[in-house]
């Protein structure tokens, strides 16, 4: 059955000249120029399968185990100190 959300929620019929919200949805969900290139040419994946050939790349790219190891010795630290 190929029913239309207006039928059911408000009981009334789209007329011809109006888009229904199917279109409208659809009309959202079409791919335009922007996002193919959104897609299609993101430098960051390019640089983010890379190898990684020295330690600034490395630190560009898991900075945040810094914050792991940091708290890691702080906590080996207190442990030890007391």
């Amino acid at each position: 059955m190929d029913v239309s959300v207006q039928v059911l929620l408000f009981g009334t019929q789209v007329e011809p000249g109006k888009t229904s919200f199917r279109d409208k949805v659809s009309e959202y969900m079409q791919q335009d120029e922007a996002d193919k290139d959104w897609h299609q040419n993101h430098r960051w994946r390019q640089w983010q399968y890379s190898p990684i050939t020295n330690g600034w790349e490395f630190l560009a790219r898991y900075y945040w185990l810094l914050f792991a190891l940091i708290g890691m010795i702080g906590w080996f630290t207190l442990q030890y100190l007391k």
